[in-house]
């Protein structure tokens, strides 16, 4: 498989990341293939919304779906890196 068709195979959509940190946050980043990263979130992100009876959600939701979607991005500039070496 050429360069190319490794990297449209294995990029990641960024909208996809930012909307599924939306609905259940830390997801995105395991999508993103972060896995630590997305469990230590979602677990944070649901402590929180406990915590705060959903109030946190105001100031989580706007992180994470920003995040999501600078993670695709970091993931498929290092994915094209790895790619180019």
């Amino acid at each position: 498989m050429n360069t190319n068709m490794q990297y449209e195979a294995q990029k990641k959509n960024g909208f996809a990341a930012a909307i599924i940190n939306f609905i259940i946050p830390g997801v995105g980043y395991i999508y993103c293939g972060n896995i630590i990263l997305g469990i230590v979130v979602l677990l944070i992100s649901i402590a929180l919304l406990i915590f705060t009876l959903g109030l946190a959600w105001f100031v989580i939701a706007p992180i994470v779906v920003i995040d999501g979607f600078l993670c695709a991005d970091r993931h498929n500039k290092k994915l094209a890196a790895s790619l180019a070496d």
